[in-house]
Parts: structure tokens; sequence; C-alpha cells
């Protein structure tokens, strides 16, 4: 997994929370969430990892904002 997503969100302030392993259909092909908040804000990047070609992307951004249990 590159760096590079992770050093341009935390040089932006933002706190990675936790990262999470992904398993589909209970095997892991190195996908993974990480979680960031940042002024109430909640970012998701979800890698891919090895299903990349399968999926058709290598990773996906999305940001929620209001109450979270992630960023307390």
């Amino acid at each position: 997994m590159s760096n590079n997503a992770n050093n341009e969100l935390t040089s932006r302030g933002w706190n990675l929370i936790r990262e999470v392993d992904i398993k589909y259909d209970g095997n892991n092909y190195g996908s993974k969430e990480l979680i960031y908040c940042k002024s109430g804000y909640v970012a998701h990047l979800q890698y891919a990892g090895r299903q990349e070609t399968e999926f058709g992307w290598t990773f996906s951004f999305a940001m929620t904002w209001g109450p979270s249990d992630e960023c307390r």
C-alpha cells in the first residue's frame, strides 16, 4: 500500500484513527480501510489490494460529517 495518500492526509491535519484489514469471502487479499478524523469530519480511504483488477479500482475515498462514533 502506498503511503502517498496517508502522507497527504496527515500533512493536512487529518488524524489516522484506525486501520482495518478487509476480508472478502473470508480471504485476506491485502485490502485495507484507513479511517481519519478532522474537525467533525470522517474520511474513509479503502485500498483494493490484490483484487484491484477484479474490482476495477485501486482505492476509494469517502467523507462524512456530523456525529460519529469514530471521532469522539
